[in-house]
């Protein structure tokens, strides 16, 4: 998922739809936007993904009225609080819920919360139309960083 997202988001709109994805403007492309995967097997996916343009019209938003449940990160660098901000302003009956201190991977990061993502998800699950009580979400302590 990961570079799917990497090179359709990052790439692809920077390739002109006629114009071939040559290696070297992919390796271009790749290193200004700071890729880490910069091997072969990467180049060769985003070369699959770039083809399939999203066309001159550039990308459209997903819209829908389904309920969602968005976990956000403070810190996380993959998927920044800002894509599930941008996510909620097209997701009519969603619920966005922060959690302060955390990155990335907040399931496995469910003990340090103290159970809030799992409550928050079977909350969710068992009557999505409901806001969960996100109370637990305020009780989270500061995670402590070593500085030194």
């Amino acid at each position: 998922m990961s570079r799917s997202v990497s090179c359709v988001d990052n790439v692809s709109s920077q390739i002109v739809e006629s114009e071939p994805a040559s290696p070297s403007k992919l390796d271009e492309m790749l290193f200004t936007f700071g890729q880490q995967q910069m091997n072969e097997s990467f180049r060769q996916i985003c070369q699959k993904w770039v083809s399939v343009s999203t066309g001159s019209e550039g990308s459209v938003k997903f819209a829908s009225d389904i309920p969602a449940l968005l976990l956000a990160g403070e810190f996380d660098p993959a998927t920044p609080v800002g894509f599930a901000e941008l996510a909620k302003e097209t997701l009519s009956h969603s619920y966005l819920y922060e959690f302060p201190g955390f990155g990335h991977s907040l399931i496995s990061s469910d003990s340090a919360s103290n159970g809030c993502v799992g409550k928050l998800m079977i909350a969710f699950w068992n009557d999505p139309t409901v806001s969960p009580d996100d109370s637990c979400v305020a009780k989270i302590k500061p995670r402590k960083f070593i500085t030194k």
